[in-house]
């Protein structure tokens, strides 16, 4: 089959998809999906840093990748007041490059921002539009409300919360599926900050999420403001043969579990997919899958750019994008030295594992030991007797559970110093929530000190503790829990029934020597 004839057979399996997408009764779009898309999109000078990106990843990728034939698109804006910009049915590629070619002009140089307008509009128009489509609604903003003098809007915050609750329980008893992407706040008019926290309130209120918006995942930025999986396809897939695998990664931004069916990997009008591949992802997740490949026989070898397009049984999936590249370098065969080579590779990463293992499970056993008294004595020479070297510090904290085993005892060399604080620190206090390390414990080589880090937790703390062992310090939380804690040298149970036993010898030891017949004994011999 020539390329040329590849090449028309793929147009006509794309026109046919569409032709019967378009022929359908609107009964029957309804129930294959469509969706009625509501972007309501700030305007306002504040927004002109991240305009353009709004445009490119995301306005222009729901159109030109997540639509699809019987779908609805309408862009409505706001900066002093709100209004239409586009509303038009997916049908073909022409109608999507005249409402692209329209979005392209719009611009963010609005004086003023008035938000209540702007969501009352919102729930006013998708309200009135028809109901056989589910509604998918996005506000991008970044929450700040400036109306105009003349604005019926110009009120107190609480007035303006007040307002945004009451549009938001409106849209909420609608059921519509309403997402938020906040955009940073680059410049606040005077006398807005009152208001800045309104959006969040206003979301709550919706049961809607709220997306920060991050430049530098702009490639994913319509995946998870719309909530439709999102494909990233696989980079330079290096030596192959005829048959090989390629790596695909599918992200659900969506709240639900995703059940997918790869049936065709089209590529010059040939199949060239091997096996249909399943694929389920749990929401919120990211999963990679692979797609078994064979490669048509008259494939000349050498490097390759592939163009692909991808077909999933279920039509109506909005999974972007569907259009891509394979790069590899096929040849007939590999090499036996380069498979040699891939096993030996293999065999040093495993003895590689093995030895990081076997050291681990030393350095547990010798962390294990250290507990004990090991690290506790060493040979002090002469008499055999035994002499501590650094004893670690036990923390013991009021009302906090002390059978948590070795985790508040910790040597403190002379020098150095460790941490206290809640979790991630050194000794932890975990029955009041605290921050990490508001304070530490250091040794100077003569005594330790207790150092406050955080001096609000310390209100009887105006400086330094010295020679703090043995000394209860007094800690607040921020609800003013009051928390205790000292710090003592750690003597371990067997050190502490060795120092018993070795009293009681010595006693016996006394009692004997004091008897006279056992001097004359002792004599004697």
């Amino acid at each position: 089959m020539s390329a040329l004839n590849k090449k028309i057979i793929l147009a006509i399996r794309i026109m046919v998809f569409f032709a019967l997408s378009c022929s359908l009764p609107e009964t029957a779009r309804a129930e294959a999906g469509g969706i009625d898309v509501i972007v309501m999109v700030d305007t306002s000078g504040s927004m002109f840093p991240f305009f353009d990106d709004l445009i490119q990843y995301l306005l222009r990728d729901i159109l030109e990748r997540r639509l699809q034939p019987g779908d609805n698109f309408h862009l409505l804006s706001f900066a002093g007041f709100p209004g239409p910009e586009v509303s038009t049915q997916v049908d073909d590629a022409l109608s999507l490059e005249k409402v692209i070619e329209r979005i392209l002009l719009l611009n963010a140089l609005g004086k003023y921002t008035d938000l209540v307008a702007a969501v009352q509009y919102l729930y006013n128009y998708t309200k009135a539009l028809p109901e056989k489509n589910k509604k998918l609604v996005l506000l991008l903003t970044d929450g700040i409300h400036d109306p105009p003098p003349e604005s019926p809007n110009q009120m107190d915050a609480e007035r303006v919360r007040q307002e945004l609750l009451a549009s938001a329980q409106k849209i909420k008893k609608e059921g519509w599926n309403v997402h938020i992407l906040q955009m940073p706040e680059t410049a606040r008019p005077p006398g807005s900050d009152e208001t800045k926290s309104v959006l969040k309130d206003f979301a709550e209120a919706l049961g809607a999420d709220v997306y920060p918006y991050e430049q530098d995942e702009n490639e994913i930025l319509a995946g998870r403001v719309t909530g439709f999986p999102t494909l990233e396809f696989p980079e330079d897939l290096g030596r192959v043969g005829r048959k090989f695998k390629a790596r695909f990664v599918v992200r659900n931004f969506s709240g639900e579990v995703i059940s997918m069916k790869l049936i065709e990997v089209l590529s010059d009008g040939d199949n060239i997919l091997a096996d249909e591949v399943k694929i389920k992802v749990r929401r919120g997740q990211k999963k990679a899958f692979s797609v078994p490949i064979t490669l048509p026989e008259e494939i000349p070898e050498g490097k390759h750019d592939l163009p692909i397009h991808l077909l999933f049984a279920d039509r109506s999936l909005r999974i972007s994008p569907k259009e891509g590249r394979l790069i590899f370098s096929y040849y007939k065969s590999a090499p036996a030295a380069r498979i040699w080579g891939l096993y030996i590779l293999y065999l040093i990463a495993a003895l590689l594992l093995l030895f990081l293992i076997i050291r681990l499970l030393i350095l547990l056993r010798d962390r294990i030991q250290r507990l004990s008294t090991a690290p506790f004595y060493t040979d002090a020479g002469g008499a055999g007797k035994a002499k501590y070297r650094h004893r670690p510090l036990i923390m013991r904290v009021e009302e906090q559970n002390t059978n948590i085993g070795s985790r508040n005892i910790h040597p403190v060399p002379p020098g150095a110093s460790r941490s206290v604080g809640g979790r991630g620190s050194t000794f932890l206090i975990f029955y009041v929530p605290v921050p990490r390390r508001i304070g530490d414990i250091r040794n100077d080589g003569n005594s330790y000190n207790f150092v406050p880090k955080r001096r609000e937790f310390f209100p009887d703390l105006t400086k330094n503790l010295p020679d703090c062992l043995n000394k209860e310090i007094q800690a607040r939380s921020k609800r003013g829990h009051r928390i205790v804690f000292k710090f003592q040298e750690y003597i371990s149970p067997l050190e502490q029934i060795n120092n018993l036993m070795r009293s009681i010898r010595h006693a016996e030891d006394e009692v004997v020597s004091s008897d006279p017949l056992d001097r004359v004994d002792k004599e004697n011999n």
